[in-house]
């Protein structure tokens, strides 16, 4: 039922609206909300629901982000997504809007037999509102970002960003933003940071020049790539492709070898 009077939660809470048209207050500022969108209110937020049309159905979830020790996960990075989508209505999806509707049949019809299927029902629901946040914050990024950076300057950055020359001052500069601000708008806008865009391409660089030159020192390819040093360009191998830079030297020798003497037998029998 609507409220009549400014309330507010010690918790997350996501209004999800799938039918009729309502009017939200959230802190003094009055939004209309319609059916397929949402509003994130942070805990403290004070809000009400003021008006509603008679065929007005609302889903709300309620959720607390807390860190347990001994657990690995997003944390902060979650918060940092409700924070930027909270207080505005927002668009939802029809995957997001369908777990929490599942969610909810689970939840009021569960007994002891159902409470792994609720738990797992409930993983998915996160999972996708997780994702759904990440689309958001990334289109919000491309918006006030393109208006900005007219006459081509989008492609100037992207060229910067993808420049292991250039460092994030000068990014930072030609953006007009500081350097924590710049480096947000880079993970917004690519998906990634710009320490793990650039180790990418490094890592290709020197995956290449070690199919290449495979007599080349290691130390010498991992300085033509663009690497610290060997020990950063062993990082980078480990964490993408799972093998240290001589174990991928051997991997990819074995197989060029394979290939040569396939390519041999062939050809010979051809003969």
């Amino acid at each position: 039922h609507p409220l009549d009077i400014y309330h507010h939660h010690s918790y997350y809470e996501i209004l999800v609206f799938s039918k009729g048209d309502t009017q939200y207050v959230v802190e003094d500022q009055k939004y209309t909300l319609h059916a397929g969108e949402m509003i994130i209110l942070l805990p403290g937020v004070r809000h009400y629901n003021c008006t509603s049309t008679s065929a007005f159905i609302r889903h709300s979830l309620s959720f607390t982000v807390e860190r347990t020790y001994g657990e690995e996960g997003c944390y902060e990075y979650f918060q940092q997504l409700l924070q930027q989508c909270s207080g505005r209505p927002l668009p939802i999806s029809d995957a997001l809007l369908g777990c929490i509707r599942q969610y909810r049949e689970v939840y009021e019809w569960i007994s002891v037999q159902d409470l792994c299927s609720a738990t797992a029902e409930l993983a998915v629901l996160f999972s996708e509102l997780l994702s759904h946040l990440e689309i958001i914050c990334k289109t919000d990024a491309v918006k006030s970002v393109k208006p900005n950076l007219q006459n081509n300057r989008l492609c100037q950055l992207t060229d910067m960003v993808h420049d292991i020359r250039v460092p994030i001052s000068k990014i930072s500069k030609f953006l007009g933003y500081s350097e924590r601000n710049t480096r947000r708008m880079i993970l917004s806008l690519y998906g990634n940071s710009i320490s793990e865009i650039r180790q990418k391409i490094m890592l290709t660089a020197a995956k290449g020049l070690i199919e290449e030159n495979p007599e080349i020192p290691l130390d010498e390819i991992a300085t033509n790539s663009g690497f610290s040093g060997s020990s950063a360009m062993h990082r980078a191998f480990l964490k993408h492709e799972s093998c240290t830079p001589g174990e991928y030297r051997k991997r990819y020798s074995a197989k060029a070898t394979k290939y040569s003497e396939n390519y041999v037998d062939k050809y010979s029998a051809h003969i």
